[in-house]
């Protein structure tokens, strides 16, 4: 079985989401399609790994007798997204953003930024990421 979903399964995927170049998705995630409104929208460059679900449909409210909840999803550009990640319906993840493994992502996510957590939370700048990790790799 196939590790990364391959450029014409990604052509696929464009029929009910959009898609940038360049992008790495695994063929375990999950990205919500086909629904009467609400769309996923993911950026050039990003990368899902394994097991990541984004949402762009909320059920929950139909089993209290109100209608299902539909709202736009974005993942920007040069985006990665730890394994087994959900991230929520209406979510928007701006550029150059890392998300931690196993985190739930609940709300808007600034550019620049790293977040993990359940529900995730700020964690650090990619520059400040940037710096700590050119300080541990200096011999």
């Amino acid at each position: 079985m196939a590790y990364w979903r391959t450029e014409e399964d990604i052509e696929e995927m464009r029929k009910y989401c959009t898609i940038g170049k360049n992008c790495k998705i695994v063929m375990s995630s999950i990205i919500d399609g086909r629904r009467e409104s609400g769309w996923v929208y993911i950026g050039n460059n990003t990368t899902i790994t394994e097991y990541v679900t984004v949402l762009c449909h909320d059920a929950a409210p139909y089993h209290a007798g109100l209608p299902i909840v539909y709202r736009d999803t974005v993942i920007g550009d040069n985006c990665f997204i730890g394994i087994r990640t959900i991230i929520l319906p209406g979510v928007m993840i701006g550029n150059n953003v890392i998300v931690g493994a196993g985190s739930v992502v609940t709300k808007n996510i600034p550019s620049g930024q790293v977040w993990a957590g359940n529900p995730a939370k700020f964690i650090k700048t990619i520059e400040e990421m940037r710096a700590e990790h050119e300080t541990k790799t200096k011999p």
